[in-house]
Parts: structure tokens; sequence; C-alpha cells
């Protein structure tokens, strides 16, 4: 092995081991906190700083290639080239596990005609 190439690998060895240790030494602080301790490791909003995320001209047009095949104006059709029908069962089981644990009302109202 090259002599370069041997300490590139026994520096990034030891980064890691060093950021493994730091990320150990993190959890272990974190996991002493009582409530009172989290409460003063929060941050007001003020102290947080948001960068706004810019994404160029977002109006303009973009080519996109989609199949003969698809319809694109069913957006069904269109989003299942992204989800796999199996995640939709997947999706409702745990829709419907969520509103029985929260004791939702599932009953015909004048706001929800679901059912």
């Amino acid at each position: 092995m090259d002599p370069i190439e041997e300490l590139c690998s026994q520096t990034e060895a030891l980064d890691i081991k060093v950021k493994k240790k730091v990320k150990a030494e993190e959890v272990v602080r974190l996991t002493k906190l009582g409530l009172k301790g989290v409460m003063e490791e929060i941050k007001f909003i003020i102290d947080v700083l948001f960068e706004s995320l810019l994404l160029g001209d977002y109006r303009e047009s973009k080519m996109v290639n989609i199949l003969s095949n698809i319809n694109p104006i069913d957006s069904l059709v269109l989003l299942d080239l992204f989800i796999p029908l199996e995640m939709y069962a997947i999706i409702a089981e745990n829709t419907n596990l969520y509103v029985i644990t929260k004791n939702a009302p599932i009953t015909r109202s004048s706001i929800n005609t679901r059912y």
C-alpha cells in the first residue's frame, strides 16, 4: 500500500473512532438529564436561526418523461409511481389503529361523511 494511502486510511479510521466516542459521551450525558435538564437544553425559538430554502424559479415549467400508458391527469396513477400498492394497505391499517387509540369518532357527522 502506498504510504499516502496508508496514512489516509489511518486518519479516516481515527476520525471515525473520535466521532463515535464523542457521540457516545453525548448520549450518556443526555440520558442522565432529568426533565429539568432537558428543558434547559431546549433552545428558545428566537435562538434558532432558520435559513430560507431557495428553490429558484419554482414556477418554471419542467419537462417530465411520463410513459404513454400513464394518464398524467389521474392523481392516483401518478401517486402509484412513487408508492407501491402494498404500502396503501399499511397506511390504511396504521391510520385505523391511530384512530382507535385516539378514540376518534367514526360515525357519520356533518363534517365527516365518509362513513
